[in-house]
């Protein structure tokens, strides 16, 4: 092994990126066998776990930017797999369709899998301490 690669080896960041990149390929082949993209899985399951959530709600929680949501939602909307309610306001919340519902449970099952996959073999606790240390690096501390 070159001393450039053991030297990146020792960072966490590379690290993490590494098993990120992995992992990530591992449920984008998991939920491709559905017909969704990992960022549509999201937002359904999101949905699933909180109906009538508004568009923007969602992309602040996943961290979309705004500019990626209207595409997001326009495509699941014409796949009917969400619906749009009339809910008060300018902003209309968000529903799955029967349809949706299937699928959404179908990709939190896939991800649920993956995790049993990658982190099965920690313990439950390990796998809260790895929660606690990996949380506040994406939400900002």
């Amino acid at each position: 092994m070159s001393s450039t690669v053991h030297q990146l080896e020792t960072l966490l960041g590379y690290q993490l990126r590494r098993a990120s990149s992995v992992m990530m390929s591992d449920l984008a082949e998991r939920l491709a066998e559905l017909g969704l993209r990992t960022t549509e899985a999201s937002i359904l399951v999101a949905l699933e776990a909180e109906p009538l959530i508004t568009q923007s709600e969602i992309g602040r929680r996943l961290a979309i930017q705004r500019a990626n949501m209207a595409p997001l939602i326009a495509g699941l909307t014409a796949r009917a797999l969400i619906e749009r309610t009339n809910g008060p306001g300018p902003s209309r919340p968000l529903k799955l369709s029967k349809k949706g519902r299937a699928l959404a449970a179908e990709a939190r099952k896939r991800m649920d899998e993956h995790d049993a996959a990658n982190f099965g073999h920690l313990s439950a606790t390990d796998q809260d301490r790895l929660r606690a240390i990996l949380e506040p690096l994406w939400r900002g501390r």
